[in-house]
């Protein structure tokens, strides 16, 4: 039985991928061409090399859509679609930033409003008033620092 064509084009590309896999690293075994860190450092530079281009078809992509919800042909439609998605990712992303930020921000102070003693303030509050005539008249910051954090 013989395999289909576009299936033995796959067979022999995998069996050509592991041949490549094993002489690489018999080479590597013996001659150490170069270190881990050296392997790592051109791994994650693939790496964010592919995030990037995922990045920019993702914004291609988008401002494709949206450019056909409107239908206007123009001489350089891929600029253009590329330019719209990138500018349409980039405030989705500004809007997503500033909405956890804000919400960060607010349950924080919420969280420090719930859990304030007034009474601890009170007496953090004095220990401040008590320290600033101090600071002024011996202007030392060091026992400032060790009065203040006193409970």
């Amino acid at each position: 039985m013989v395999p289909a064509p576009d299936r033995r084009l796959k067979l022999l590309f995998g069996l050509s991928f592991i041949w490549a896999i094993i002489v690489l690293g018999g080479y590597y075994l013996y001659h150490k061409p170069f270190t881990p860190e050296q392997v790592l450092i051109w791994l994650r530079a693939l790496f964010q090399t592919a995030v990037g281009l995922g990045i920019i078809a993702c914004a291609g992509g988008l401002g494709e859509k949206v450019l056909n919800r409107f239908a206007r042909q123009s001489p350089s439609p891929v600029v253009q679609s590329l330019g719209l998605g990138l500018g349409l990712l980039g405030t989705i992303s500004l809007v997503v930033g500033w909405v956890i930020g804000f919400v960060m921000i607010f349950h924080a102070g919420a969280e420090f409003v719930r859990k304030s003693d007034r009474r601890y303030l009170k007496r953090q509050w004095d220990v401040f008033d008590q320290l600033i005539p101090r600071l002024i008249e011996e202007q030392t910051f060091g026992e400032a620092y060790t009065l203040y954090s006193l409970p």
